[in-house]
């Protein structure tokens, strides 16, 4: 759930911007060292930048040409329960195993 406050206690400070970045950058080299691809051009921001307890999303820096491959992401990577891969029910259809 997501939890939206007026609150300027709830605002994010400098530390934190920089531990975001921190968390952010770690990931995306996690992912390259492990054979993956993080597209250049895209950047992970909070979606509601004043929120620190706001949910990230991937945004592009320019447009990105429909052929230009965005991500790939190594199964080593990706973070979710231990499942079979018969038992993954997805919930979008926008990625490719």
């Amino acid at each position: 759930s997501l939890v939206l406050t007026n609150d300027v206690s709830a605002r994010l400070t400098p530390d934190m911007e920089l531990n975001d970045q921190r968390l952010i950058q770690g990931q995306i080299e996690w992912v390259r060292n492990e054979e993956g691809f993080i597209h250049e051009d895209v950047e992970f921001l909070r979606l509601q930048p004043d929120n620190p307890i706001s949910r990230f999303g991937v945004f592009a820096k320019r447009d990105i040409q429909r052929s230009e491959l965005i991500f790939r992401i190594p199964r080593q990577c990706i973070l979710g329960p231990e499942v079979e891969e018969d038992e993954i029910n997805w919930i979008c259809d926008t990625h490719q195993v």
